[in-house]
């Protein structure tokens, strides 16, 4: 497929500097071990949008299919939550960035789902069923 490449690892600097498309192999709940993900820059697969608890929510960009890997963080780590960071271990919590820190919290009807590497201190938004464009981005 025209703009997709297959990769084998995956740096977060690589990842701004490449096309919007492409493959990234990671062991996940939603994709069998190893399995690779489609990875679409943030910037295309989300918007952020007045709206939402904050006043501002984060929305799909285009359809955007399961197993998507949309978003990918890692920096800054801070040692307690704030109203946007992700708790990685009982200590270190790091924010979404580029967007998907708006991405709202539900505890059901969700459509995408954080991924933990905890050993690389990373956290990874995947969509978790099929959404539409302009439809709300919702985590558990």
């Amino acid at each position: 497929m025209k703009g997709i490449a297959a990769i084998k690892s995956f740096s977060r600097s690589s990842a701004l500097k490449r096309a919007s498309l492409r493959k990234l192999s990671v062991s996940s709940p939603i994709a069998s071990p190893m399995e690779e993900l489609d990875f679409i820059e943030t910037e295309a697969a989300l918007r952020v949008v007045p709206g939402g608890a904050v006043g501002k929510k984060a929305v799909a960009n285009m359809p955007l299919k399961k197993g998507m890997l949309i978003n990918e963080f890692a920096a800054p780590v801070f040692n307690g939550p704030t109203m946007h960071t992700v708790q990685l271990t009982e200590d270190i919590h790091i924010p979404p960035t580029r967007g998907a820190e708006f991405i709202s919290h539900a505890c059901e009807n969700t459509n995408t789902r954080i991924i933990i590497d905890s050993d690389d201190l990373v956290g990874r938004f995947v969509v978790t069923e099929d959404v539409e464009e302009g439809e709300d981005l919702f985590f558990n």
